[in-house]
């Protein structure tokens, strides 16, 4: 079971990649607080899609008192995900260095928007990962020039 914070969502989807988390993950749990993150502005790239979508499920945080803890460093979303994916013995899907610290610190195993690429182009469900983070970076996504070209000697592409 992968949880899911909202950036990771929201990124794919301004990139036009979003169908490739069902393909590669299944079902994604979100916290409600990521959920309204992607969802709340109607106009917003993947609104509509996680909306509807039978492959996303919301999950409430059990332990307000531990969420509370966490989300005074963190976005609501992040922290709500953290709890989660820390309670359900989960995959956390996130990108944010500060969540991610956070995550490691806990013990909480990881997975990142550039991971889910590089997997997709391994199960050849993307014909490239420049291409996918050239679409990236297009729609905001930050990517140091050296993290890119990690990303893409692991995927086989420089």
């Amino acid at each position: 079971m992968i949880v899911a914070d909202a950036g990771p969502i929201i990124a794919l989807a301004r990139a036009g990649l979003l169908e490739i988390l069902p393909t590669l993950l299944g079902q994604v749990v979100v916290p409600p607080a990521a959920f309204s993150e992607i969802t709340r502005a109607t106009g917003r790239p993947g609104a509509a899609e996680v909306r509807a979508a039978t492959w996303v499920a919301v999950e409430e945080v059990a332990d307000e008192a531990a969420q509370l803890l966490l989300s005074r460093n963190l976005g609501p979303g992040e922290g709500e995900a953290i709890q989660l994916a820390y309670a359900r013995g989960a995959v956390l899907l996130l990108d944010e260095r500060r969540a991610r610290r956070e995550a490691e610190r806990l013990g909480i195993p990881l997975t990142s928007t550039l991971a889910l690429l590089e997997e997709a182009k391994r199960q050849r469900l993307l014909p490239s990962v420049a291409e996918a983070l050239d679409r990236l970076q297009a729609s905001g996504f930050r990517l140091s020039r050296d993290l890119r070209a990690i990303v893409l000697r692991r995927a086989g592409e420089k």
